[in-house]
């Protein structure tokens, strides 16, 4: 079960609206990538985290975030900044996704290569 947190958007008039936004992962923190893609089928504005080990044991974060707007994009971010252990990246690396499907058990984005 999704977990729906309200966020308050200001109009150009000053009025405050209320818009909601899904977030795709159960009461445990757990991600629901079924959540998250039939949010993306029907262009919802939703978020979804999930958090991983390096094999260090070092904590590493992914989030994606559907913006609805009219091409419907994934803003995807990995956080990688309590990686012990970084290699060549620092910090978090983020990208554009365009697509998300369910694979087996896992979900799958879609990313464009940005330099």
């Amino acid at each position: 079960m999704a977990i729906c947190v309200s966020v308050c958007e200001f109009s150009q008039d000053g009025k405050e609206y209320e818009k909601t936004e899904t977030t795709c992962n159960d009461s445990l923190g757990n991600p629901d990538g079924d959540c998250f893609v039939n949010a993306f089928e029907k262009c919802e504005s939703a978020s979804i985290k999930q958090s991983s080990s390096t094999v260090e044991g070092d904590p590493v974060y992914h989030y994606a975030t559907i913006i609805p707007d009219d091409s419907c994009n994934i803003h995807y971010k990995l956080d990688i900044s309590r990686d012990g252990v970084k290699g060549v990246f620092v910090g978090n690396i983020e990208t554009t996704c365009t697509d998300v499907q369910i694979i087996g058990t896992q979900m799958s984005l879609q990313c464009k290569d940005e330099e």
